[in-house]
């Protein structure tokens, strides 16, 4: 069990699948990030929509959904996971009742997802991949396909030793180690080529 760190429905529980290949983002780094969000960026969640890469159990969107949010997309493939994905993004939402959210869960692998023509920009994005896939610069790749806009902040959590360097379309904004995990802040650059 991790349990929500701020928002409406702090201190709730939420179910993590065992079994699965979920790594969950902890608990202490899930509220530095959210903090990071809140302070260093000036995000305001209410008026916000956030994409949650690599779901996993809905950790980080179940956050973003306490704190506020209101729009949420998760993705994540491996389907023994999205029955409680589904089942915590459920509790959190009748937790902040009556307060409207709007989420939905996608079943699809996350680079066949962004492969497509997106249909809106998100504000924020999760992206806790595999770590062994060291799967960063494709993300950013495939986010540029009109997933992001000059508002967004793309959050990717990865090992400490994957030093990864954003291409010139974004801006490494701010990078935080907790442990063997590292946070990126990344933003698009000001001037596109």
């Amino acid at each position: 069990m991790i349990r929500i760190t701020g928002g409406e429905a702090r201190g709730r529980s939420i179910r993590v699948y065992k079994g699965g290949k979920v790594r969950p983002t902890t608990d202490k780094v899930r509220q530095a990030m959210f903090n990071i969000l809140e302070h260093r960026f000036d995000l305001e969640f209410t008026h916000s929509r956030a994409l949650d890469l690599y779901a996993g159990s809905g950790s980080l969107g179940a956050e973003y959904l306490s704190r506020g949010g209101v729009r949420l997309t998760s993705v994540e493939s491996e389907r023994r996971t999205i029955s409680t994905l589904k089942d915590n993004l459920s509790l959190i939402k009748e937790a902040v009742s009556p307060r409207e959210v709007d989420y939905q869960v996608i079943s699809q692998r996350v680079e066949r997802y962004l492969k497509q023509p997106p249909s809106e920009t998100f504000h924020i994005i999760f992206a806790d991949p595999p770590y062994s896939e060291r799967l960063a610069l494709k993300l950013l790749e495939l986010l540029e396909r009109g997933w992001v806009n000059e508002e967004s902040v793309v959050i990717i959590e990865h090992e400490k030793r994957d030093l990864f360097t954003p291409g010139p379309q974004w801006v490494l904004a701010d990078r935080r180690p907790y442990g063997e995990t590292l946070l990126s802040f990344i933003t698009r650059s000001p001037v596109q080529k």
